[in-house]
Order: structure tokens, then C-alpha cells, then sequence
């Protein structure tokens, strides 16, 4: 049985929770996106997404964290789905952004990024993928779905959580879009590249609302990363050596 506080407070939590790590994803893009504070306040953005959420939801409100056994037929659902993000993403970036002047400077940005954080190497640029694809996954599944909606879910109607935690959950993709593509067009193509994750964050939001476990929607986040990645080093092939 979860306990219950105030309704005040658990909103003041889930409206936290939902812009936190975007305003810090700006910050470190866009006000302070020097090598250290980079790094710190990437490091505190992880260590606020793995510590609140399990402050309050496990301790506070005393909810089980997601991770219950599926069915085939969820675990089934969970890879089609990823498996089709992985396809749609691989061929609509061959077809229509693959040397497309939009992304023109993308590369190069990202290249610097890679640089100032001494990961632009294929090893180093490889492991670093590597995390994003399993744990960086792992921890936004824990975040967005379990935290984020679950409470949301408390608090509103399902389509409601499912839409407002979707949001936020791209959030921080606009701010990190925004940061590679030239500034002419910037938020325009941010908010229209964006707008994929927002769909893929209400399928994940569905998943988890139908198994009750983050397990399904991380197989399919994962598999829709590998694309992203993939996507990546196509981009970094004449820049990472």
C-alpha cells in the first residue's frame, strides 16, 4: 500500500521532476558549457534522477520500484516496438537528413562536444555510446516512466500522465538538439526532430502502464538508441580517428 501525502507536495515533486533535468541540460549547453561545469552538473543531473525518485516514491510514498516479471506477449510487444523505432529512425535519417543542409553542422558540433570531454575517439566515443544505450536508458526508464508518470498517473488522468510526461521527457532532447543545429533554425528543426521522442516517450509510458515493469520499455529504448547511435557515427565517420 503506497503511503499518501499531501497532493500539494506530490505535485510540487512531479513539476520538479519534470523540468530538473531539462533547465540543467540548458545550462550546461548554453550558459556554462565549459569542460567542468559540463561535467559536474552532468554528473549532478544523473545522481538527481537516480536519488529523488527513489526518495520520494520508494521511501516516502513506499511504491515498489518496476521491475516485475513480464509475459511474452509484453516482452514481445516491448521488441517489436523497438525494432520498429530502430527501423523508422535509420530510414528516415537515410532518406530525407543523411547530408541534409539542416544538419549541416551537426557533426562538427557533436565532434567538439566528443572533444572537450575526451571521448572523440572510436574506443572512447564506443564506450561512451555503450552507457548511453544500457545505462543511460535504464536510468531515464526509471526516471520518466516509474517516477514521472507513475506519480503523474496518482495525480491525473492516464492520457494526461502519458502526454505531460512525454513532454518532459523530450525537454531535454530539445536542449540538446538545439545546441548542435545551427542557430538560423535551431528550435524549429529542435522541436520537429523532437517530436519523435515525445511519440517514442508515450509508447514506453504505455508500456510500462500495461506491465507495470520499466524492463519492457527499456529493451525498447535501447533498441531505438542503437539506431541514434548508429545514426551517430555515421555523422562522426570523418571526424573520429
Amino acid at each position: 500500500m503506497c503511503h499518501r501525502i499531501d497532493k500539494s507536495w506530490e505535485w510540487l515533486a512531479v513539476v520538479v521532476g519534470l523540468l530538473f533535468p531539462g533547465t540543467i541540460t540548458w545550462l550546461y549547453f548554453f550558459v556554462w558549457p565549459g569542460a567542468a561545469a559540463t561535467t559536474l552538473l552532468y554528473a549532478a543531473n544523473k545522481v538527481f534522477m537516480a536519488v529523488f525518485p527513489f526518495l520520494l516514491m520508494k521511501l516516502v510514498l513506499r511504491r515498489p520500484i518496476g521491475l516485475t516479471r513480464e509475459h511474452l506477449k509484453c516482452q514481445v510487444a516491448a521488441v517489436v516496438s523497438g525494432l520498429a523505432m530502430l527501423v523508422i529512425i535509420l530510414v528516415v535519417y537515410a532518406i530525407l537528413f543523411r547530408g541534409s543542409p539542416i544538419l549541416a553542422d551537426v557533426p562538427a558540433a557533436i565532434f567538439a562536444k566528443a572533444t572537450m570531454l575526451g571521448v572523440a575517439t572510436p574506443s572512447k566515443f564506443l564506450a561512451f555510446a555503450l552507457f548511453m544505450i544500457l545505462i543511460n536508458s535504464a536510468l531515464e526508464e526509471y526516471y520518466w516512466r516509474w517516477f514521472v508518470f507513475g506519480a503523474l498517473r496518482d495525480l491525473a488522468p492516464t492520457w494526461v500522465a502519458v502526454t505531460v510526461s512525454s513532454i518532459g521527457f523530450t525537454f531535454h532532447h530539445v536542449v540538446v538538439l538545439g545546441s548542435f543545429l545551427r542557430p538560423s533554425d535551431r528550435w524549429p528543426a529542435a522541436l520537429g526532430l523532437s517530436a519523435c521522442v515525445a511519440v517514442a516517450g508515450a509508447i514506453w509510458a504505455a508500456l510500462y502502464h500495461r506491465t507495470g515493469s520499466i524492463v519492457g520499455p527499456w529493451i525498447s529504448h535501447v533498441l531505438a538508441d542503437v539506431a541514434v547511435i548508429v545514426v551517430g557515427f555515421d555523422m562522426l565517420r570523418g571526424y573520429l580517428c
